[in-house]
Order: structure tokens, then sequence, then C-alpha cells
């Protein structure tokens, strides 16, 4: 189910036109999440849709959800 979510989400950021937040955006981001109850801190991952959530951006785009701009919290949390 992970990889089908992640597919999706590369197919929703690719055609949106690859955007990528700021690291400003990624960092404020970053920061709820951290605070999130479903947040695991040792994978860097979040509990409820098992993304990873860290502060890469620009080509590691493909390794954060953060830095996607076409995605969302799924508990709507940003």
């Amino acid at each position: 189910m992970l990889a089908i979510d992640y597919a999706r989400a590369i197919l929703r950021w690719h055609r949106g036109g690859c955007k990528v937040r700021s690291e400003q955006q990624i960092a404020s981001l970053l920061r709820v999440c951290e605070r999130c109850e479903e947040y695991q801190e040792k994978s860097h991952r979040c509990g409820k849709c098992g993304c990873c959530v860290n502060g890469m951006s620009g080509a590691g785009a493909f390794a954060s959800k953060l830095a996607m701009a076409t995605e969302q919290c799924p508990i709507g949390k940003w």
C-alpha cells in the first residue's frame, strides 16, 4: 500500500509541474510534523500515511513529502 501511495504522490507532483516548496516552508512543515503524535522520530516517517517527512528539498523532493508542493498532511495539520 505504501508503494502505491508513493507512486500516486509522485504522479500528482509530476502532473503539478514538479513544484518544490522553499526551504523555509519545508522547515515550517517539519516542525509541525515533529510535534505531531503520528510522527515517528527514528524513521522520520508519518505514522498515519507512512511517508518520509524530512527537511530535504530540490533533488531530494522524491525523498520527502514535505518538499512536494502538491502533497498535504493526511490528517489536515498542514
